[in-house]
């Protein structure tokens, strides 16, 4: 019964299509893989944290997607690739997929917590964990140990499907460390950067992209303090972060922000712009 479950899940739904029809699905998969879900990590317990979502297909060419092959099948473990060589160092990371036969997709595994023990936070220290946690010598090994076969099977990295969902509240924000950096100056990559794909029920606890989830909140209608109790941001970062805000909704371009790095002023400030430009939900 698991399988069926988590193919109807992981599969594109019949007529997505706007913007909000794509979002109501990947809010459906996050609640699950967040609230509904056990990691099985070499049968030790685990929960995920935190995810992102990176999808390109027919009406959501998302730029930002990888397009690894791998990305096309559904309910795989895809680990990154650079040109077929798996990432290493703090470039590691791993995918979720739930792609179709004209579609990439991949749920970015940001953040994992053990059953009574640590809170992994980042993509490749949840890499990693899960290394260590397997005894595998390295991302090959473990891969290999997967056998290309899907999450929900009898494998040493398995997700198990929960009777019910835990209530449990997402905070929803921009993902994390994209730019304009390296992409041409066209209408798609200032739709997508700062869409809010990423999916966190820790934000307290996560300590990447705080940026991210206090304009998420202020963009909600949230106040200062209320930012503060749910993101544990100083009072004097959240203002910053606000100012820069307000500034960005001013703006009307985004050439600016094309071929360069983003600081936290430039970030926040592309925030206020995506807000102006797209709504709240940039």
């Amino acid at each position: 019964m698991s399988q069926a479950q988590w193919q109807a899940l992981l599969l594109e739904p019949q007529n997505l299509t706007d913007d909000q029809s794509w979002t109501r699905w990947f809010d459906e998969v996050a609640q699950r893989l967040l609230c509904g879900c056990r990691l099985m990590v070499a049968e030790v317990p685990h929960r995920f944290t935190e995810i992102e979502f990176y999808y390109y297909g027919p009406g959501h060419q998302d730029p930002f997607t990888h397009r690894d092959p791998i990305q096309k099948e559904t309910g795989r473990w895809y680990f990154h690739r650079t040109g077929g060589i798996y990432r290493g160092g703090s470039f590691k990371g791993h995918d979720l997929t739930f792609g179709g036969s004209n579609a990439f997709g991949g749920v970015l595994i940001r953040g994992i917590e053990q059953e009574d023990g640590p809170l992994i936070d980042g993509p490749s220290l949840c890499v990693d964990h899960l290394l260590r946690t397997t005894e595998a010598g390295d991302v090959a090994t473990l891969d290999e140990a997967l056998e290309a076969r899907p999450a929900w099977e009898d494998i040493p990295l398995r997700i198990v499907w929960q009777d019910s969902l835990v209530d449990r509240p997402i905070l929803k924000t921009a993902r994390v460390g994209l730019s304009l950096k390296k992409l041409r100056k066209s209408e798609p990559p200032p739709q997508f950067i700062l869409r809010r794909y990423r999916y966190l029920s820790e934000p307290r606890r996560i300590s990447k992209g705080n940026l991210h989830m206090v304009l998420a909140l202020h963009a909600d209608g949230k106040s200062i303090a209320e930012i503060r109790a749910q993101t544990g941001a100083t009072k004097g970062a959240v203002e910053r972060y606000i100012a820069d805000f307000e500034e960005g909704k001013k703006e009307t371009s985004f050439d600016p922000y094309f071929g360069i790095e983003l600081g936290p002023k430039e970030l926040a400030r592309l925030h206020g712009l995506c807000h102006a430009q797209f709504g709240a939900g940039a």
